[in-house]
């Protein structure tokens, strides 16, 4: 089997219809701190790191996302979601496995630009960008069962609902169940990138 491809040979921009997909960077800190600042109560029951994140763990987790850009070995992928210039969310592939061809989506926009679509069309262009350009065979989805909004987008992208995880997510200091999606590279996919 094939290695991943290097990062720092995809890291460049992905434009979809409305917004540019930006590889992450500290150039993107204060516009993502301050997209998670406005939406901590959305986040906070999702998002394990929204319980009491701070800006020195944002700049931190930037920082490590940067590097791993610049590195010649693949874990992950996280773009920063810009609409009109400003960053307004971030997501991601995580937990690769090179063995496997598998990686975990995940995704958060700001809480004023949720419902528009936005979010459904940024993970359809990571989507493409796992399987097209990273060579994944398998991307993974985890979502709380209450999590309706994600479970919309994981829907919408062709995931397909494959069980549930007892308390695989932590929460609001507490564990919480997830919905286990999987999409494969030869599964039909709809595309709202383009």
């Amino acid at each position: 089997m094939s290695a991943f491809p290097a990062p720092t040979s995809l890291a460049n921009a992905i434009a979809t219809r409305r917004l540019a997909l930006e590889p992450m960077g500290y150039q993107h800190l204060q516009g993502i701190w301050d997209a998670i600042e406005k939406s901590l109560p959305e986040l906070r029951p999702w998002m394990a790191w929204a319980t009491d994140t701070t800006l020195e763990q944002t700049r931190s987790f930037v920082g490590r996302a940067e590097r791993m850009w610049s590195s010649q070995r693949a874990e992950e992928w996280n773009f920063t979601i810009v609409l009109q210039g400003v960053p307004v969310g971030g997501l991601g592939l995580a937990s690769a496995m090179q063995d496997l061809r598998r990686a975990e989506l995940g995704y958060w926009i700001r809480s004023d630009h949720a419902g528009r679509g936005l979010t459904t069309e940024a993970a359809s262009a990571i989507v493409a960008f796992g399987f097209d350009v990273v060579g994944l065979h398998r991307i993974e989805l985890h979502a709380a069962p209450s999590n309706a909004a994600s479970i919309r987008v994981a829907e919408k992208l062709g995931f397909r609902f494959e069980g549930l995880a007892r308390h695989a997510g932590f929460a609001e200091s507490q564990w919480q169940d997830m919905n286990i999606y999987g999409l494969l590279e030869t599964d039909p996919r709809p595309t709202f990138h383009l």
